[in-house]
């Protein structure tokens, strides 16, 4: 199987957290229409099963949630296009 590449992170074979060797790759936005932009612009990060899908994780834990949009935001608009592109693209500033 091909190796994921991801824009935001170096390394995908290990949690972006802490390290651990079983990550899964999380998508930073998600919902089928997010997803798809999110999967066109490699903004994902891998996460082990407890930092993406636990109290602490992106899913359950707002503030988590939200860093990794901004983090992902920041790329995009440092990368790719301007505030107003991310906004039509993502549907929300998040910075």
């Amino acid at each position: 199987m091909a190796k994921i590449k991801s824009n935001l992170v170096d390394n995908m074979e290990e949690c972006y957290e802490c390290g651990s060797p079983y990550a899964e790759c999380h998508h930073v936005f998600f919902g089928s229409y997010q997803k798809k932009w999110c999967t066109r612009y490699k903004l994902y990060i891998p996460l082990c099963t407890e930092h993406h899908k636990g109290d602490n994780g992106p899913h359950k834990n707002y503030e988590k949630n939200l860093e990794y949009k901004q983090m992902a935001q920041k790329y995009y608009e440092e990368n790719i296009g301007d505030r107003f592109q991310f906004m039509s693209e993502f549907g929300k500033n998040y910075l």
